[in-house]
């Protein structure tokens, strides 16, 4: 079977290619060889990614957990306070008449 790979691929010949002109034979050889090994590749990866999809281990979380930030609870409050403010101001500027006139009238 290495013997007909070799020979597919023109590997180890006795008179070594010195023309480098335009060979289709040998470059179709190149590009199928190329075409099956990337698909052996590929198709090699999937399926290790279709097994550890099915098994359910992609989504295992192996790093280890470190505790989680605590939050500052003074920023917190000055963010809930911000947006208060700003509730009542929109609540203030709905109850009141519009001080604008339209000029399309």
């Amino acid at each position: 079977m290495f013997e007909k790979f070799k020979k597919l691929i023109n590997v180890g010949s006795s008179k070594p290619e010195k023309d480098y002109s335009m060979n289709p034979d040998r470059d179709w050889k190149i590009i199928l060889v190329i075409f099956f090994v990337l698909n052996i590749v590929l198709s090699s990866y999937l399926f290790m990614t279709f097994r550890d999809l099915s098994n359910d281990s992609a989504f295992e979380n192996n790093a280890t957990s470190t505790p989680g930030q605590v939050l500052d609870e003074k920023s917190l409050e000055e963010v809930l306070g911000i947006y208060s403010l700003k509730e009542e101001r929109i609540n203030i500027l709905l109850g009141q008449a519009p001080t604008s006139t339209d000029p399309s009238i």
